[in-house]
């Protein structure tokens, strides 16, 4: 039986392995992730607090012009709140039989590299997504139900993403009324047995006879039906009409974000005015867009359309279509970016500036607060040894009114 030497062994090998490789499979889906930074100089322990100024002085004098003495306005001083946000946890598990784990320690890098390669860039590639669509869609679900019937659940065309559902067999969803902090679940477990992105369904085992349309699903245990374990995602900071970070949006219009709906085709010109709103209440900066696949591709087909060929005319080969898309209005430019797990009926604006990571540990393997020296743990209830991925984080915006979300898309 495996002890503590083969568990010391797998962690020396493990390093020898994959300390540098696995970091460098992070999916090329992971849009947000990368744009958004881990504020690593300000690893918080309890929360993390930034202070935000949500109006502007008001103490002023209006003396004319004839010079004589008046009477000072008092002061109006502009208010400054405290922001405040936790990390939320996210631990993913893999796990080996005793047998296999203990052989593969003892047989050295190869065999080692062969038993957990596939199990261990799995891990992390699983983390990375669940992490992706947390930053996105936190707190908002995975989908909307248009229809279920015998166990076949179709999610509305608005709110399917293909790519959120590729390698979901297995996985285990709830069901809840909305997505409130506060709504009922419509029975327990539901495990995914099968993904048709032809129909825009997924077919669940398990009690589900009270699931009905519009229903919000949600991975297992990212909410209850009184509480969200997970943090709240950019399309939810991006449409802010409540409470967030501590401050209410109600008080407060520089804490609310800015929204556009039935926002039909998708054109340069309708998000240039999306971003109109943002500048109307003080953004002044580069901006960047993200959009469906889908609508990444209608914009590039538009401007593929419009392109007049000069001198690079060659009648051997014609050359069109774009792999980056900017364009510039009134606040500078706007960097389009095609995120996989957007839904097909959403986009976001937002400047890069305004958003971080933060927390005590961003996405990492092993145990926390060890540098990724131990990986590998026993199973204290089985004849097995797994590997964990670990991070504590939030996604943190100090100004929601320079960001848009955009629904309602519609293609021709």
């Amino acid at each position: 039986m495996a002890g503590e030497n083969t568990v010391s062994s797998m962690d020396g090998l493990y390093k020898e392995v994959y300390a540098d490789t696995l970091n460098d499979v992070v999916p090329n889906s992971s849009v947000l992730y990368d744009l958004v930074k881990f504020d690593d100089g300000n690893r918080m322990g309890d929360s993390f607090h930034q202070g935000v100024v949500l109006t502007m002085e008001h103490g002023f004098t209006y003396n004319g012009s004839a010079g004589g003495v008046a009477t000072l306005a008092a002061p109006i001083q502009a208010t400054l709140k405290d922001a405040s946000t936790s990390g939320f946890e996210m631990i993913g598990r893999s796990k080996m039989t005793y047998a296999a784990a203990s052989r593969a320690a003892a047989a050295g890098k190869a065999a080692f590299k062969q038993a957990w390669g596939t199990l261990l860039l799995n891990l992390r590639k699983a983390s990375m997504k669940r992490l992706e669509l947390q930053l996105g869609y936190g707190q908002q679900g995975l989908g909307v139900v248009s229809s279920i019937a015998s166990g076949v659940i179709t999610i509305s065309d608005a709110t399917w993403s293909p790519a959120t559902w590729a390698g979901m067999e297995g996985a285990i969803l709830e069901a809840f009324t909305g997505t409130t902090a506060t709504e009922t679940q419509h029975n327990g477990d539901l495990t995914i047995s099968a993904v048709s992105y032809a129909n825009k369904t997924i077919t669940v085992t398990g009690t589900s006879g009270a699931v009905a349309a519009n229903d919000v699903l949600y991975f297992k245990g990212a909410r209850t039906a009184t509480a969200f374990n997970e943090m709240p995602g950019l399309m939810k900071i991006a449409a802010n009409t409540g409470t967030l970070f501590g401050i209410s949006g109600a008080s407060y219009a520089l804490w609310t974000g800015n929204t556009s709906s039935s926002f039909g085709t998708p054109t340069m010109g309708k998000y240039l005015a999306a971003v109109t709103d943002q500048v109307d209440r003080g953004l002044d900066e580069k901006v960047y867009l993200g959009v469906p696949p889908r609508a990444w591709e209608v914009l590039n087909a538009d401007l593929a359309g419009n392109r007049e060929y000069d001198g690079s005319y060659s009648k051997s080969k014609a050359e069109n279509g774009s792999q980056a898309i900017s364009y510039y209005g009134q606040a500078g430019e706007i960097e389009t970016r095609s995120m996989p797990f957007l839904r097909r009926g959403d986009s976001v604006l937002f400047p890069k500036s305004c958003l971080k990571r933060v927390g005590s540990a961003d996405m990492g393997m092993g145990v926390p607060g060890t540098d990724g020296r131990d990986v590998f743990f026993h199973v204290s209830t089985d004849n097995a040894v797994e590997a964990r991925s670990f991070t504590d984080q939030a996604l943190w915006c100090d100004a929601p009114a320079h960001c848009s979300f955009i629904t309602g898309i519609t293609y021709p």
